[in-house]
């Protein structure tokens, strides 16, 4: 399975493949925010299974909402979604089973409209996209700005069963956001405690030594300027409303930080 990934990852990171991986980028994004569509969605949904049980990350079937599943966990990617799913995950006493990192509005809304609690954690565009664009050089700001507008605006009917975890509350208040689903859920979930070492355990500081760390760097300095264009200043207003929208619905969620 592993050398399969490996292969397949190799073949993907070519050159060649940029304009193809462009293209998949908004099919993966469209898929993932219809519920029709949702079948479409599964051999995205197989290659992220490939992805994490290589790489030893998590067990297959946490990725997706199904009878398992305990909490959902998801946002846009670049929102700290890895940050609250480790924090989360490292500081329960049982196993807990959730949903996360699809990066999918169908997903999300599968949990709510399953009764389960669910986490939405948002970034501010310009930072989110960055985060993806660097990650993934394949994908433009103005697709990235694109499709986070689509994410986010896709989720708004369904607010109601949603807590939103801001990249601030995310990042320094995460005990706060899991305060709040037990409040509002019932659940029972342990918190996680922001001590020093907890911390470092999450954000790995070591990380911001590597190549490929300084190489992500380099594309979010080339990638700056894009947000410049006629065509991206007016997607990054666009988006910037959308944020500060979430962001006053989540001040007004916060029940007292424990």
């Amino acid at each position: 399975m592993a050398k399969l990934y490996d292969v397949l990852n190799t073949i993907k990171g070519g050159p060649l493949m940029r304009a193809p991986r462009r293209w998949s980028f908004d099919v993966r994004s469209m898929l993932a925010r219809e519920p029709l569509l949702w079948p479409v969605y599964q051999p995205y949904i197989w290659w992220d299974q490939l992805n994490i049980t290589s790489r030893g990350i998590a067990e297959a079937r946490e990725r997706v909402v199904g009878p398992h599943t305990e909490i959902v966990i998801d946002g846009y990617p670049g929102s700290a979604n890895s940050f609250a799913t480790a924090a989360f995950r490292n500081s329960q006493t049982r196993p807990v089973e959730l949903a996360h990192h699809m990066h999918s509005p169908v997903q999300i809304i599968q949990g709510v409209r399953r009764g389960l609690p669910v986490i939405v954690t948002i970034r501010d565009p310009r930072g989110a996209t960055l985060s993806l664009t660097s990650r993934w050089p394949h994908v433009s700001v103005k697709q990235g700005l694109r499709n986070y507008i689509r994410f986010y605006e896709r989720l708004k009917p369904h607010l109601d069963g949603i807590v939103i975890s801001t990249f601030e509350r995310t990042t320094r208040g995460f005990d706060a956001v899991v305060a709040e689903v037990n409040e509002r859920f019932g659940t029972n979930f342990d918190l996680f405690e922001p001590t020093e070492e907890n911390l470092r355990k999450i954000r790995r500081p070591e990380k911001f030594e590597t190549e490929g760390w300084r190489r992500r760097q380099e594309e979010k300095q080339r990638k700056e300027k894009d947000f410049e264009t006629p065509r991206c200043r007016d997607l990054h207003e666009r988006a910037k409303a959308l944020h500060e929208e979430y962001a006053a619905i989540a001040a007004a969620q916060t029940v007292p930080k424990p």
